[in-house]
């Protein structure tokens, strides 16, 4: 089994080294040692969109300090940070540091949300991505992703067991994304981790928490709405394979139809 966590934690918007030193601080105390910890999206700026250039400028430096801290630690580190393309293009990338401080994969966010504006401050990425890290197939996605459930569906035909989301989704609505986030788990057989940030951002908006750990079959536990915290939970291979072998969802769904 392996032993995961979402960092739920509180974001100084614009002030990257405050942010890496919180998540530092939160691990580097966590006295369950967790083997993945997963952080809130953009868990180093937050979305104050008149810091995003210099905090794209701290990129490089955060990721090293966290990939220090990986290898020191021996654990995966997850979550979302800016990034620029190769063309030069703001981009929220979701990356994925292995336990040898490597960064094993990353997603660029493919949804960018409409009602935000964020189509006119990033663009979105291209590809879904599912890879295999100690003999688990993993997924990534960020928030508004969510809401569109084909993108899980076929990370999940591609292999992925469990799904990473991390957010930034307000108080007002926490109740759709934890729904959403169970349903996801339920209708792909596969264990879901989300993260979501808590506290309030410099615009006044009040983030939901509630960060969770579903099981296949939807269950777990869900974290404060309005606390920073830890929360654990296990990750289990063969109740995956259970769950798939009990109710054989995918050899029994018509493609034609599905996608």
């Amino acid at each position: 089994n392996v032993l995961v966590a979402a960092l739920q934690m509180k974001i100084a918007d614009g002030q990257v080294q405050k942010n890496v030193n919180r998540a530092k601080e939160m691990i580097e105390g966590d006295a369950k040692r967790a083997d993945l910890y997963l952080l809130p999206e953009l868990f180093t700026s937050g979305y104050q969109f008149s810091s995003w250039d210099k905090a794209i400028e701290e990129t490089a430096s955060a990721l090293e300090e966290l990939s220090t801290l990986a290898k020191d630690k021996e654990c995966a580190i997850a979550g979302s940070i800016l990034a620029r393309s190769d063309e030069g293009q703001r981009r929220n990338r979701m990356f994925f540091i292995g336990k040898d401080g490597h960064l094993l994969a990353h997603y660029d966010k493919v949804h960018l949300f409409g009602l935000m504006n964020e189509d006119e401050h990033l663009s979105p990425g291209t590809e879904i991505k599912v890879f295999d890290y100690e003999g688990i197939k993993f997924g990534l996605a960020v928030c508004y992703d969510l809401r569109f459930p084909v993108q899980f569906y076929r990370m999940a035909l591609k292999g992925a067991q469990v799904f990473l989301l991390c957010a930034e989704w307000p108080k007002v609505r926490r109740k759709i994304l934890t729904t959403l986030s169970r349903a996801r788990a339920m209708e792909t057989q596969s264990y879901f981790l989300l993260c979501n940030r808590v506290g309030e951002g410099h615009d006044g908006t009040v983030f939901g928490g509630s960060s969770l750990i579903s099981s296949p079959l939807g269950e777990g536990e869900e974290a404060s709405a309005t606390e920073e915290c830890l929360l654990h939970g296990e990750i289990s291979g063969e109740v995956i394979d259970d769950t798939r072998s009990k109710i054989k969802v995918f050899d029994d769904r018509v493609a034609d139809i599905d996608l």
